[in-house]
């Protein structure tokens, strides 16, 4: 009988090889087919996932700052778990081929960017027209996930200005819009809320498995382009400037949307975008407001700042876990240590003008600095000023308070420090007034004077007037003395008043007379008379009487006769009655007339008595 045993071990062998060479073809079917779509599935899922982390962290970071600024608690530190990429074979328990038959694990990036992007925010309180760069420019930071994905796109989802954003391949989406609102009011007016959330750190985070995220609000002061109450506007202006022309779109419809979901009308904003293929590209929406009159603030606008400091930690490193190696995986996690963030600068003085002022203050100033911005108060001399007004982080504007005289500290208080400016602004005394000498002169001016007084400073608006008219020949001598030269006037008791270079003056009370002009006697009707009798003057004929004055009229002479019955009929006529004595000389007499100012005309020999 045949021996058949070899050929049944070849039988066998051939069938194992058989066998062998299903396995193998039923595993690259499985390699090729159902591999990749369980790992397309895998990272799909974690994608989902990690949308939904990203939401879970917009709304976190939301309620911390919505705490910290509506409810006035303390911001405190929030811990969020991400995980990067999928698990993959390097995960799965069992053999060599389990671990082949398993999708290859993903891996991801945590990280702080900025993303290039700039978000301006401008309206008509500080600008007269509108541009497509705001007043308060901010350069768009996100926290980024990015993906490093075997079997599926790549994905990047950011949370950036308060919303969450995912790009690919075919260009960027918003997720969950960034926090502005737009809010009609009853009187058809728009409110305009803006919440330009920043993330600052700098960090990142790569490979695989879970990590953790820090997060805690730092306290900032608010943007000074809006205050409480809000700021009115004519117009507000919100754009973003992206080289991208696919992210620009994309803003211009969160501005639109966001329009039409408040329901503005179409009348209260304008929005639109650089042409295709500018570069940079901006979008922007323009709010007015439904108001016809282009002078009318119906647009109200508030900027509540807010930046989150964000910090990554490896959770298996800082817990001991060691990921199980694999027969042919190592995995790597790679932590970029995340820097401290660095101390806020604190604010500089660096000038004041004027730099002196009235001691009873009210004197507007303009200091001048680095890192103003938030300022909340400033002193002069521990005195607070008044209207402070943070233009911006080199320029503040207040009015000075009331302080005694001399140099005194100038000292800004912002929420990151103070500074001061030592000695830099002066309180001056007021001038006072003494006398003025002489303290009468004619209408006619030119009358040199002497004033004297206290603390008379010269230079720029120092000077003199008298009745409101400006002096002459205004010098200052010393800080008691002036001199100068009358102008021209009107007859009467006038002020004088002494105006120092700072502004403050000094009143002397009706301290200078203008006088008429001295008058004048040229005839006299009748011109004689004798002893004994009464003469009636029909012409005492001259100049410069006043009328409506009783003049003294006299004959001087050998005797001194005074005339009664003095009425002056104009300035150049009077008539009155002399009662010549019955003794006495006889001869000729002066005729002397004299006004109510003292002044004096005189008719030498006008008028002769006789026996």
């Amino acid at each position: 009988m045949k021996d058949t045993s070899d050929d049944v071990a070849l039988s066998e062998v051939i069938g194992f090889v058989l066998l062998l060479g299903l396995v193998v073809a039923a595993l690259s079917l499985y390699m090729v087919y159902v591999v990749p779509i369980s790992g397309r599935e895998d990272e799909i899922t974690q994608l989902n996932r990690i949308n939904e982390q990203f939401t879970d962290y917009k709304f976190t970071l939301d309620n911390i700052r919505t705490s910290v600024h509506v409810n006035n608690l303390s911001p405190v530190m929030t811990s969020t778990s991400f995980n990067l990429g999928t698990g993959g074979g390097n995960t799965q328990a069992g053999g060599f081929f389990l671990y082949m038959a398993q999708p290859a694990s993903s891996s991801a990036t945590l990280s702080i960017n900025t993303t290039g992007d700039t978000f301006n925010i401008d309206s008509s309180s500080y600008h007269n027209s509108m541009g497509d760069k705001g007043e308060f420019p901010i350069n768009i930071t996100a926290l980024e996930y990015r993906s490093n994905n075997n079997y599926w796109i790549q994905q990047k989802y950011s949370y950036q200005l308060g919303g969450v954003f995912l790009s690919q391949d075919d260009g960027i989406t918003n997720r969950i819009s960034p926090l502005i609102s737009f809010a009609n009011t009853s009187n058809n007016s728009v409110v305009v809320n803006i919440a330009p959330v920043q993330v600052v750190g700098g960090g990142s985070l790569s490979g695989n498995g879970p990590a953790r995220v820090d997060t805690r609000l730092r306290i900032l002061p608010k943007y000074n382009i809006s205050t409480d109450p809000y700021v009115s506007n004519t117009w507000v202006n919100i754009s973003v400037t992206s080289a991208d022309y696919t992210t620009a779109a994309m803003w211009l419809n969160i501005f639109n949307d966001t329009a039409i979901r408040e329901q503005l009308a179409l009348t209260a904003y304008k929005s639109g975008i650089s042409p295709p293929g500018s570069k940079p590209t901006t979008a922007f929406i323009n709010i007015t407001g439904t108001n016809s009159d282009p002078n009318w603030k119906d647009v109200s606008l508030y900027v509540q700042r807010a930046e989150f400091y964000v910090a990554f930690n490896n959770i298996a490193s800082e817990s001991g876990i060691t990921p199980t190696p694999t027969p042919t995986t190592t995995t790597t996690t790679t932590v970029t240590p995340t820097p401290t963030p660095p101390p806020a600068p604190t604010p500089t003085f660096v000038s004041i003008a004027p730099s002196s002022g009235l001691t009873a203050g009210g004197t507007g100033v303009t200091i001048t600095g680095t890192n103003l911005i938030g300022a909340t108060a400033v002193t002069f001399g521990g005195t607070a000023a008044t209207g402070i007004s943070v233009v911006s982080s080199t320029s503040i504007t207040a009015t000075t308070p009331a302080h005694a005289a001399g140099a005194v500290n100038v000292v800004i208080t912002t929420p990151n420090g103070t500074a001061t400016g030592t000695n830099a602004y002066t309180y001056v005394s007021p001038p006072t007034f003494t006398s003025i000498s002489p303290n009468s002169g004619p209408t006619t001016g030119d009358t040199a004077v002497t004033i004297a007084g206290t603390d008379f400073v010269s230079g720029g608006s120092f000077g003199v007037t008298i009745g409101g008219a400006a002096a002459a020949n205004v010098v200052w001598t010393s800080s008691t003395q002036i001199t100068a030269v009358t102008p021209v006037g009107t007859t009467g008791a006038k002020d004088v008043v002494i105006t120092n270079n700072d502004g403050q003056t000094a009143t002397g009370t009706n301290a200078y007379t203008y006088l008429a002009p001295a008058p004048t006697v040229t005839a006299i009707t009748p011109n004689s008379g004798t002893r004994g009798t009464t003469v009636s003057i029909t012409d005492l004929a001259g100049t410069n009487f006043v009328v409506g004055t009783t003049p003294t009229v006299q004959l001087t002479g050998g005797t001194t006769v005074t005339a009664s019955s003095v009425v002056v009929s104009s300035s150049t006529k009077i008539t009155c009655t002399f009662t010549l004595p019955g003794g006495g000389s006889s001869g000729t007499y002066n005729v002397v007339v004299t006004n109510t100012d003292g002044q004096s005309g005189t008719l030498t020999g006008g008028f002769t008595i006789t026996k």
